[in-house]
């Protein structure tokens, strides 16, 4: 009996030796290994597609910004700055200032041409009588009718001198914080032509100023430097505080 307990004692020693700590799992080095180099290599494969998509955005960025870089500007119109004659007939389409000025009539003589421009109906009467709408000034220079149903019309910018103002009948101008009203213009019986002028906060009665004459109007010196009034009345006036 006591043989039989030590044997059984023995085996069981030996069968506790062979099966080893249980609950440890023991991990090869080899398969850590070649789990290391297999994720540095989808890391690895991975890269490229990262690289490709950098190149792609940074090429659709540049294409975006050369895109910018074509846009055209709008180029600005130059305002024409030079006269330009024009040998005319009725029905002749005129082009200056990026304007299309329309010959609707001329009469028998060639003595009056009739010229449209958008809404405005410019009447020009003889020669070295201008006309002046939207700022531009029309005149005919040379009537060759009779000869070969044509006249001459030239046509430049107004040109402003320093203190002078375009005033229609009627219109008014504030300098130095003054309002001066241009009135009445017209040719008198001595055939001078003349504009009335005045300043509705001091006086109702208008003085009259000639043609290059100038005046004293309640401080101010006002010259008629152009009159106009064979169709609209109008005028330059310089007036110099």
């Amino acid at each position: 009996m006591r043989w039989t307990i030590i044997a059984l004692a023995v085996l069981a020693l030996l069968l506790v030796g062979c099966a080893g700590p249980q609950g440890i799992e023991v991990v090869d080095e080899q398969d850590t290994t070649e789990s290391v180099d297999e994720t540095i290599e989808e890391v690895e494969d991975e890269s490229p597609a990262a690289e490709e998509i950098a190149e792609e955005t940074a090429e659709e960025t540049a294409e975006e910004e050369e895109a910018e870089e074509e846009v055209p500007e709008e180029e600005e119109v130059e305002a024409e700055t030079s006269e330009k004659e024009f040998k005319v007939k009725e029905g002749d389409i005129l082009e200056y200032d990026g304007k299309s000025i329309e010959v609707q009539d001329i009469n028998k003589y060639g003595s009056e041409v009739y010229l449209k421009e958008g809404p405005n109906l410019i009447k020009l009467s003889g020669t070295q009588s201008p006309e002046i709408a939207n700022g531009i000034e029309y005149e005919i220079t040379r009537n060759t009718f009779n000869e070969n149903q044509l006249v001459t019309v030239t046509i430049k910018p107004l040109e402003l001198g320093t203190d002078e103002y375009l005033l229609s009948y009627g219109e008014k101008v504030t300098v130095n914080n003054t309002v001066i009203q241009l009135g009445e213009v017209k040719s008198d019986s001595y055939y001078t032509a003349a504009a009335f002028v005045s300043i509705p906060s001091k006086a109702t009665k208008e003085s009259r100023v000639v043609l290059g004459g100038t005046i004293d109007l309640h401080g101010f010196d006002v010259t008629l430097e152009r009159a106009f009034y064979k169709t609209d009345r109008y005028a330059v006036l310089k007036i110099v505080p």
